[in-house]
């Protein structure tokens, strides 16, 4: 999500995909984002660090119905 147009790229790719596909969001470090990419239509989000907010915002959703999961690539507590 760090790509300038990331949410309209990722709405372009889940509309071609016309539901053949899980398509997901990358670089999503906080829950501005994380809702950018719901919005888009993503299927799961992949951190870069762990999020404690963003893991949390993923769980509850899942756990109401929503498709969002995330997937720490390369595990490490956020400074931030």
């Amino acid at each position: 999500m760090n790509t300038p147009g990331a949410a309209r790229q990722l709405r372009e790719a889940v509309t071609v995909a016309e539901g053949r596909l899980n398509i997901g969001a990358g670089t999503v470090i906080n829950l501005e984002l994380l809702d950018e990419a719901v919005g888009a239509g993503a299927a799961f989000v992949v951190t870069p660090t762990v999020e404690p907010k963003v893991i949390a915002e993923c769980v509850n959703q899942k756990s109401n119905g929503s498709k969002p999961k995330t997937n720490p690539t390369a595990p490490m507590r956020s400074n931030g």
